[in-house]
């Protein structure tokens, strides 16, 4: 079996994990989602995919995708904390996840004032 990124991470640091490394600077992140974040951001450039309208990258077509809807200003929003998501899936798996709520219903809102990149 192939070692993870993570055991990788600790096994060249003595046993401590020292999270997600990124493989363009050698940052350190706790999560996955957060290292995404980052090379998306800062390494946008070395990704195949871009935006045209803000320049962040993407490893695949789909990503790409799925972040042009954040420029459309139509989300779907947790009813318990108001994050925004672009898929209602995205919602449905937050709410389950972390307040433990598959019932209560979804809103899309429509905000062009505020989208994020």
């Amino acid at each position: 079996m192939k070692p993870s990124q993570s055991q990788k991470a600790t096994s060249h640091t003595g046993g401590m994990n020292l999270g997600q490394l990124c493989p363009h600077c050698a940052m350190h992140f706790n999560t996955v989602f957060d290292l995404k974040t980052h090379i998306s951001w800062v390494h946008g450039h070395l990704l195949p995919y871009r935006c045209k309208e803000c320049g962040r990258g993407y490893n695949t077509s789909g990503g790409l995708h799925l972040h042009k809807k954040t420029h459309k200003g139509v989300f779907y929003r947790c009813p318990i904390c108001l994050l925004r998501f672009v898929q209602k899936s995205s919602v449905k798996r937050h709410m389950i996840n972390l307040h433990g709520d598959s019932h209560t219903p979804i809103e899309r809102v429509h905000d062009f004032t505020n989208t994020f990149g």
